[in-house]
């Protein structure tokens, strides 16, 4: 039983199957590179679209944060006011419901005299009346309802499958390498024919 090392041949083979590996590790360095400035240039894109979406909403959002919601709270503030002065009122009021007054009363006498007599008597006070509207709260601005998304199922797609050809390839220089490594024997009458 005969062994037979690689032969120049199969030497050959073996160093052009196999060799560049390095090569395709920088091809793929390459692709991931460019997969990856081609993504930041999409994102940055998708993100300036964004912005303009967004840019009336957040300019509301300033206008109803430095203008409607401080004129709220100081109508507010005068509202509460009033409503306290109110109630400061109906309290003096509750203590003191009444107004005391003099009257006069002439009349004749049975005899014919004529005759004035001085009473006193209470007269209710008005009850005032609260006439201020409590503000409205002013309406706070709605961000757009549906934002575009980033859609990277294609750079995912692409990564993947250049991932697929780095390892196919590898595993098919391996394989030839393997193929050429393989030691064979053959036995001393194999090659004879009967």
């Amino acid at each position: 039983m005969a062994t037979f090392r690689p032969t120049q041949v199969n030497l050959a083979r073996l160093s052009r199957r196999t060799g560049g590996l390095d090569r395709l590790a920088r091809e793929y360095s390459q692709q991931v590179t460019a997969m990856t400035e081609d993504y930041a240039k999409q994102f940055s894109g998708y993100q300036q679209r964004v912005n303009q979406q967004m840019a009336p909403y957040e300019e509301a959002i300033k206008q109803y944060q430095n203008v409607a919601q401080p004129q709220y709270q100081q109508a507010m503030a005068d509202y509460n006011a009033q409503l306290e002065a109110y109630r400061q009122r109906l309290a003096e009021l509750e203590r003191d419901p009444v107004t005391e007054r003099q009257g006069e009363v002439s009349y004749r006498t049975w005899y014919g005299k004529q005759k004035t007599d001085k009473f006193t008597y209470y007269e209710p006070k008005e009850i005032p009346s609260f006439t201020a509207r409590m503000p409205e709260i002013p309406e706070a601005p709605m961000a757009p309802p549906e934002v575009e998304k980033f859609d990277a199922s294609a750079f995912e797609g692409q990564r993947k499958m250049a991932s697929a050809q780095l390892q196919r390839e590898i595993g098919e220089r391996r394989a030839a390498r393997l193929q050429a490594t393989k030691r064979t024997s053959r036995t001393m009458l194999g090659g004879i024919k009967e």
